[in-house]
């Protein structure tokens, strides 16, 4: 595309060249290239910016200024939104044909934009999907993604593919980070929703209150037309009391536009009455969990405000299909394996409450904590499952560059009773849980949810938490 049509006020003697790509590292510029001159955490673009003319960039793009004879160099006021509005208009602004969800929250975002996905598709929507688990149209993975909210390049490029295959709804998990380098600046989303707030990413935000203010930026005017939030939540809370009117409310146990009673939770299920802006909706949905009661009456109140009638909404919920890794249930008989991705305090605290409820035997937890990421979780982490849970085995988690067994010291520091012991193999940890639980035990192993490696010292071996109990239920270790 021409830089005439991507950049506003291009220099004229440049308005004629030719952009082939748009990088973020100079490593992966090409001839043709516009290289965007990000500052980061721990690199500078403008670092960067000679490798990159030599690898054949025709533009360069920074805050600062730059000059360099033969090439474009533009110099913005805000390079982080002028790469998602360049991006934008390199694909096309494919985000204006589309009608779009967003979902923040420390927890619950995942599984809720599953949930709203299955309910469109029930009503006849093509509903594309970007969030943890990669970036999908139906069942066909679009692109490879290794962020939850993708950078503006290859944002925009999913969306166009998406929009060349006829979808017309998307949903997206849209992270504290991706609000924070406004990633989706140009997006504006027709219905905003918050799951929940809890303790996390403070290794990246270093305070709670600067962690909340990312999130709140899905909701300021103009970027979303339809408020979605949690009347339970104190942070949801809040956004309600700012914008009044002009949003819609969940919850359980506060007054709320949209609410859950009769609630009843099993390994096989929910089932409960939804009151959704006074309709009354009978729901089951095939996933265990009491937290994800919540998470279906969010996806039911943004469905709503999308103009999807009752009947698909309780259809849709009723047809939801396993999330991997997202409260998975595996096993036999005479002992059940619960598999979910709860890396947070409030999210394992839940995970464990959920399954006391349908316990009939001993409770054995399973977890650790990812390293070179917020150390002050890891005892909260430890204190609360020991605090819940029958027993608990202390493992490896993504230990990356930290030393597994420093880790689990962090998290065992927060435990004040006897009822742990510490694993670092992560393989032979559930093997003890699974000794340890018994005849009518129940194992949840959380942290890594549908992770299929191990990152150790930077490298990311394979391994799964599914692939590793369905090979002990062969083996007739869990029964």
């Amino acid at each position: 595309m021409l830089l005439k049509y991507l950049i506003d006020d291009c220099p004229i003697e440049y308005g004629q060249t030719e952009i082939t790509s748009l990088e973020l590292k100079a490593s992966d510029v090409k001839k043709g290239s516009a290289f965007f001159a990000l500052k980061g955490n721990k690199n500078d673009g403008n670092d960067y910016v000679s490798e990159a003319i030599s690898r054949g960039a025709v533009c360069i793009i920074s805050e600062r200024p730059i000059n360099v004879r033969g090439v474009a160099c533009i110099r913005v006021d805000d390079e982080r939104h002028a790469l998602a509005d360049i991006s934008a208009r390199f694909y096309g602004n494919p985000q204006k044909k589309m009608r779009f969800v967003g979902i923040t929250g420390t927890n619950g975002k995942t599984t809720t934009s599953y949930m709203i996905k299955s309910i469109l598709e029930t009503a006849g929507c093509k509903t594309g999907i970007i969030g943890t688990l990669g970036a999908f149209v139906g069942d066909e993975r679009v692109v490879e993604t290794n962020m939850t909210t993708p950078d503006p390049p290859v944002l925009f490029f999913i969306l166009s593919e998406m929009e060349k295959r006829g979808v017309t709804h998307v949903v997206m998990e849209v992270s504290a980070h991706a609000l924070a380098l406004k990633k989706t600046d140009g997006i504006v989303f027709d219905v905003a929703c918050l799951t929940n707030f809890g303790r996390d990413h403070l290794d990246y935000f270093k305070t709670s209150d600067k962690y909340k203010a990312a999130k709140s930026l899905l909701f300021e005017p103009g970027k979303c037309k339809n408020r979605v939030i949690s009347a339970d939540d104190s942070f949801g809370r809040e956004l309600i009391a700012r914008y009044e009117n002009d949003c819609r409310s969940y919850g359980i146990n506060n007054p709320a536009d949209a609410f859950a009673i009769d609630e009843q939770c099993s390994l096989g299920g929910i089932r409960f009455i939804m009151n959704l802006c006074d309709d009354v909706i009978n729901v089951s949905c095939p996933i265990a969990g009491r937290f994800n009661v919540y998470n279906a009456v969010c996806a039911s109140l943004a469905c709503r405000a999308l103009g999807v009638s009752n009947s698909f909404i309780a259809k849709g919920l009723k047809n939801f299909k396993d999330v991997k890794g997202r409260f998975n249930v595996f096993g036999g008989a005479r002992q059940k394996v619960v598999i979910d991705f709860a890396h947070t305090e409030d999210s394992l605290k839940n995970a464990i409450k959920s399954l006391k409820e349908c316990a009939d035997g001993k409770l054995v937890v399973v977890f650790g904590c990812g390293g070179n990421r917020d150390r002050g979780k890891r005892p909260a982490m430890g204190a609360v499952a020991a605090e819940n849970a029958d027993f608990c085995v202390i493992t490896s988690d993504n230990p990356r560059y930290e030393k597994a067994e420093d880790i689990i010291g962090d998290v065992v520091s927060g435990i004040k009773t006897d009822n742990y012991v510490a694993i670092p193999d992560r393989r032979e940890a559930i093997r003890y849980a699974v000794e340890c639980a018994g005849d009518n035990g129940v194992i949840l192993i959380a942290g890594k949810g549908g992770e299929e490696y191990q990152e150790i010292n930077g490298v990311k071996l394979n391994y799964s938490d599914e692939d590793f109990v369905k090979k002990l239920i062969d083996e007739k270790v869990i029964k």
